[in-house]
């Protein structure tokens, strides 16, 4: 949680029967007592069904670096169990 915080990057690696890395998150808000965090993204989700995900783009909004994307966030809350 610290890394995210201090570098304002969500990274992803490789989903389970995919090819490609992707920063997946949980759509909408923490239940009051989940352990979590919510986040604003930089730049909107891939369009589909299932979960937000986000996977390289040519503009340079979602970064590849080797077998992980990377995507700017910004922190809008953290539960209490995570700091």
């Amino acid at each position: 949680m610290r890394r995210i915080l201090l570098s304002g990057e969500l990274w992803g690696h490789v989903p389970k029967d995919r090819t490609w890395p992707a920063v997946q998150a949980y759509h909408g808000p923490l239940a009051d007592g989940e352990p979590g965090f919510e986040f604003w993204a930089a730049t909107p989700p891939d369009s589909g069904y299932g979960p937000p995900h986000w996977r390289r783009r040519d503009d340079g909004s979602v970064r590849l670096e080797g077998d992980v994307a990377k995507i700017r966030i910004y922190v809008t809350r953290v539960s209490e169990d995570l700091l």
